[in-house]
């Protein structure tokens, strides 16, 4: 069974690099039409025999060109779907020595559904209570598995983590979320608690009810695959323990996604949708925890980077991977930036799927491939922890703007928050600094650009940032710190650097060491308080002393019922950010 991680759905694309359709025509006719003496004509030798073994069963079939001698299938049978691929040669205008083999199998799909009457039915997923008070239910024919429930019901969950608890009590001002709802789709690993003393149902081509539709469309967005030759959606398989529950905030607008599984770490998350506002992360069931299967987790990420942040053209090459082989490989690329081309993996040709800003990428036993990509891309939002805001709407006199882009922009084709090896290759224009996750270990001009290259042991993602600035002065250590910054700061007046030094002494000699050769620190003056960290790099907020002393013992004030008190926000807030080297930037999720 396949684990969708964050809820894959993917849409099928003619690839960019297929060739030319072959004369294959009358051996998919013959296939189709389940006309195996015809099939047989076609043939020197009984290669053939094998197709009509495997699709006498078949209820439909469609093929794409892969390469001169290979053809991609699609088969549906009654309850189920696989795709793979077919080899052959051809002498004289007759196949031999077909090859016949299942790429991605126990793809489902959804023909019709079966309607209930449901009341006073309670269902109990992880921490969470789904009380149907009243309504249908509508299970999803042959995929098992999958409801819609239109009708009366409530979502209740306290969670049995206290910390969870705070948030919620800061959320919604109550230790227990609840939530009314007219509809529902839910993915149960356990169906027949729910089906269980229910009526005969009634076949139904589709629910009829609004709502319950406008949510089936979500479900069918993000987890399923049009497939053309059939006007249908396919379905990779779900966890074994993998529930899911959505439904509504305000119909028609936002809507909450509630996950369980209990084999993943964490279990359980609640999300706000498209806000991506998290409610609930966390471990509902504790003890070992299977974590993602190894054929998910990137090795190694090589990234060529071509960009002028003045305009946010980015132009890319990135070769990743993997850790294992596997016949399908998952990663997420901006939806602005246009995939110009997919590369081999060692083992031959590959195939692409694509569903907004998530690719999918077939072959066999793929554990490398390369991405070709351009567009125009935003930098990221004012990057860091803002932990206030000066009061008042006063700004700082100079702020300092650089073009930041973070791995959650997935600026690279990006597989998820794995530990990976990185190299980039950073082209910038002339007389525009950069950096990258990892260390700086080279820098040269190459014509009117300087091309920076960064590496990385193991780093939680890759981000960056450029602007102009430069290196203010190296602090020597243990762990040397290269301070950045625009030319004409005055450090004096804001970071001791003595205090730097003995900052990040402090956590080296508490947490041990790092992974990196250096530590460079960028500084920029800014009218909130907080920072940015990521391997190797870290970007801090400065705030002005004339706009601190002002404003500090308000927030004192408005502080008061928190453990923390600052009296040196810049040095206080600079030991939070170097304290992510370690914290998220090496002990993470897992």
């Amino acid at each position: 069974m396949l684990y969708m991680k964050k809820g894959i759905a993917i849409v099928l694309l003619a690839c960019a690099w297929a060739l030319p359709a072959v004369a294959t025509q009358e051996l998919e006719t013959a296939v189709k039409q389940k006309d195996w003496p015809a099939l047989a004509a076609l043939f020197a030798d009984d290669s053939h025999l094998q197709l009509a073994s495997y699709f006498q069963e078949c209820q439909g079939v469609g093929f794409s060109p892969l390469q001169p001698n290979r053809l991609v299938f699609y088969a549906r049978f009654g309850d189920f779907a696989e795709i793979g691929e077919l080899s052959f040669e051809r002498v004289n205008g007759r196949y031999l020595r077909l090859g016949l083999k299942r790429t991605v199998k126990s793809l489902f799909f959804v023909r019709s559904f079966s309607r209930f009457p449901v009341s006073d039915r309670l269902l109990r997923v992880g921490d969470a209570e789904i009380h149907l008070r009243r309504g249908v239910v509508y299970r999803a024919v042959p995929m098992d598995g999958l409801f819609i429930f239109s009708g009366e019901m409530e979502f209740r969950i306290r969670p049995g983590s206290e910390e969870e608890r705070l948030t919620l009590r800061a959320l919604e001002r109550s230790e227990t979320f609840v939530q009314e709802a007219r509809a529902g789709v839910f993915v149960l690993s356990r169906p027949q608690e729910l089906l269980a003393g229910l009526p005969e149902p009634e076949p139904v081509a589709a629910p009829a009810e609004e709502e319950a539709l406008a949510l089936y469309e979500i479900f069918r967005k993000r987890w399923g695959m049009p497939v053309s030759f059939f006007d249908e959606l396919w379905y990779f398989p779900f966890a074994g323990d993998f529930n899911a529950a959505i439904f509504h905030r305000r119909p028609g607008k936002s809507h909450f996604r509630y996950i369980f599984n209990s084999a993943l770490s964490p279990d359980t998350s609640l999300v706000l949708l498209p806000e991506n506002k998290f409610y609930l992360n966390y471990n509902a069931v504790k003890g070992l925890k299977f974590i993602q299967q190894g054929i998910d987790e990137l090795k190694k990420l090589e990234l060529n980077l071509f960009l002028n942040p003045q305009s946010g053209f980015l132009s890319a090459t990135s070769v990743l991977t993997f850790k294992e082989p596997s016949n399908l490989k998952t990663v997420s690329l901006d939806p602005a930036l246009v995939v110009k081309g997919v590369g081999r993996s060692l083992r031959g040709q590959l195939q692409f799927f694509q569903r907004g800003d998530d690719y999918f990428l077939m072959g066999e036993d793929v554990d490398k491939f390369s991405f070709y990509y351009a567009g125009t891309v935003s930098p990221g939002e004012d990057a860091g922890e803002p932990l206030f805001t000066i009061f008042g709407g006063r700004r700082a006199r100079n702020v300092d703007p650089y073009f930041i882009l973070n791995r959650g922009q997935n600026f690279y084709p990006n597989p998820g928050q794995h530990f990976f090896r990185s190299r980039v290759r950073l082209s910038l224009p002339d007389g525009v600094m950069g950096l990258a996750s990892g260390s700086l270990t080279s820098r040269h001009k190459l014509g009117e650009r300087t091309e920076f290259v960064f590496e990385s042991a193991g780093t939680k993602g890759v981000s960056l940032v450029c602007g102009h600035f430069e290196k203010l002065r190296t602090i020597p250590g243990r762990l040397p710190i290269h301070i950045y910054g625009n030319p004409k700061l005055n450090l004096r007046n804001y970071v001791s650097v003595s205090e730097a030094r003995d900052c990040l002494d402090f956590l080296l000699e508490k947490f041990g060491p790092l992974e990196i050769s250096e530590l460079n620190l960028l500084l920029r003056r800014q009218s909130s308080f907080g920072g940015w960290s990521n391997q190797g790099f870290v970007i801090f907020n400065l705030m002005e002393n004339t706009v601190l002393d002002d404003d500090i013992s308000m927030v004192r004030r408005l502080r008061n019922d928190s453990p923390v008190v600052f009296t040196d926000v810049n040095r206080d807030g600079l030991v939070h950010e170097l304290a992510h080297q370690w914290w998220g930037g090496v002990v993470s999720w897992k």
